[in-house]
């Protein structure tokens, strides 16, 4: 028997550019969360998919790290990664994330996720101008 779909959820932030214009700080700014039902897994292995976008523009030509980080049940990281902006002037790009997380605790409710963006330093020079996306499917395993 392969793994069985036990619930999947999506939510958008943003839909456009430029729909919103928001700083990026070094402190993390939620952009996305989600709860995925996982009470069906009945003592199965359960995994989850994770997919999260965020459109960033550069607001001057020095280069800035980008942090991108997923976050389960407020606590446990599951997925962090370090982007460098490119470096041309009010350049837009897109940030994609795909992160897959195992072992997920079995549980008789809900499990959260968040998705997190900030930048690193004192002077991060990013502005986020959407969209921004996060999808999360979880299945059980046998």
């Amino acid at each position: 028997m392969g793994a069985r779909l036990l619930d999947a959820q999506g939510s958008q932030n943003a839909s456009y550019t430029p729909s919103i214009l928001v700083d990026v700080t070094s402190t993390p700014a939620v952009f996305g969360t989600l709860g995925l039902d996982i009470s069906g897994a009945a003592g199965a292995a359960v995994g989850v998919h994770l997919y999260a976008t965020v459109t960033l523009t550069t607001v001057t030509t020095i280069p800035s790290i980008v942090n991108v980080s997923i976050i389960r049940n407020g606590s446990t990281l599951v997925y962090s990664s370090a982007i460098t902006t490119p470096n041309p002037l009010y350049t837009t790009f897109d940030c994609k994330v795909t992160a897959f997380d195992h072992d997920v605790p079995a549980t008789s409710g809900y499990v959260l996720y968040e998705v997190r963006v900030s930048g690193n330093g004192s002077d991060v020079n990013l502005r986020r101008v959407g969209p921004e996306s996060f999808t999360a499917i979880a299945y059980a395993s046998p």
